[in-house]
């Protein structure tokens, strides 16, 4: 079967007819739902975050690179304060290295993997331009397993003709017990230097 996407954008199916070896055309509804392609950007995002880093979680990014991606802290505590550590707190800073980099927005999305390899994703939209974000994200109720817990950020600056990126991960064991209730994530803390 050939699919075949004629100037006017319609999709064509081609397919032969074994007895008489003429062609037939008929039209093919291509429809894709809403959640094809959010799970299409999310593996995108994800087959992206394993390319090598161009922003080192050591802040080392090299000379040339434009935008780096330094996560500060990733720990766990009791947010909210219902008596059990089961909570994470995760800072990042992303900067702009040149002032040759123009951007409209940026497109941020944190990962957090349980040890299980299950995680949660929080994405975050920034419109506008800035030299450094700093951004402190509580994940709630989100310690439920015993082992290492990945944190990992990835960062698209968008501009008009041009997408810059960088990433950074930091692995971190906390304790587990308890409970924990319903999952939840939210910015606890903004810093913006323009």
């Amino acid at each position: 079967m050939v699919l075949e996407i004629p100037s006017n954008g319609d999709v064509i199916e081609k397919q032969k007819k074994h007895r008489t070896g003429s062609f037939f055309y008929r039209q093919v509804s291509l429809m894709i739902s809403l959640r094809r392609m959010l799970v299409f950007a999310l593996v995108a995002a994800c087959f992206l975050a394993m390319v090598p880093n161009q922003a080192r979680a050591d802040g080392s990014g090299q000379k040339d690179d434009p935008l780096q991606v330094v996560i500060k802290n990733a720990d766990y505590c009791d947010l909210d304060r219902d008596g059990s550590e089961d909570d994470i707190v995760t800072t990042f800073r992303i900067t702009v290295l040149s002032d040759e980099v123009v951007f409209k927005r940026t497109q941020i999305y944190c990962h957090l993997i349980l040890p299980s390899g299950s995680g949660f994703i929080l994405v975050i939209g920034v419109k506008g331009e800035y030299r450094q974000l700093t951004l402190t994200i509580g994940w709630l109720n989100v310690v439920t397993e015993s082992g290492w817990y990945t944190f990992s950020v990835l960062s698209f600056l968008i501009g008009e003709s041009n997408i810059y990126y960088g990433s950074s991960s930091v692995a971190f064991d906390p304790p587990t017990g308890g409970d924990p209730g319903p999952p939840l994530a939210e910015i606890l803390t903004v810093e913006v230097m323009y």
